[in-house]
């Protein structure tokens, strides 16, 4: 309960700011060919778990739209389990960075609202948590990573090592 109550803003934040940007400006985070591309392959692979055609193949990794055709038999909604999936890479990003943070200094005093001022501010990261591209995905792995890595060097736990 310690980690939910901790981590409660990393979480309202972008969700709360996903249904801004759906709702009032009507971002359906579908911009470009490529997230065209992801949008058709996740529905490919939705097809596919409901008996249809195996997917053809796919020129980009299946990583991301696979976790949004997992997302879409849950909502129903292949545009918006991509959008999803973005922010909750973000969230996912957001809580590691604060892990490393902890980890790497004692003081923290205002880290939460820095890291979503400067971390989720950023331009770039705030653009990729809304769209359906596989970016945020890409950080949040990077994240995770270094977190498991700085933790490894710190504790020589070998579950670290492997994830």
């Amino acid at each position: 309960m310690k980690f939910v109550r901790a981590n409660l803003l990393f979480v309202l934040v972008p969700l709360f700011l996903l249904v801004i940007a759906r709702t009032v400006f009507g971002i359906d985070g579908l911009y470009g060919q490529d997230a065209y591309e992801y949008l058709r392959f996740t529905k490919s692979l939705d097809d596919f778990w409901h008996g249809g055609v195996h997917p053809y193949d796919f020129f980009w990794p299946v990583g991301y739209p696979l976790l949004g055709s997992l997302v879409a038999l849950l909502i129903q909604n292949e545009a918006l389990s991509l959008q999803l999936v973005s922010v909750l890479s973000t969230i996912g990003c957001l809580i590691y960075l604060h892990a490393i943070l902890k980890m790497r200094s004692e003081r923290l005093g205002l880290i939460r609202f820095y890291l979503i001022v400067f971390f989720l501010g950023s331009p770039l990261v705030f653009r990729s948590s809304f769209l359906c591209m596989s970016d945020m995905l890409c950080v949040f792995f990077i994240t995770a990573h270094l977190f498991h890595f700085f933790r490894y060097r710190a504790e020589a736990k070998a579950h670290d090592l492997f994830l």
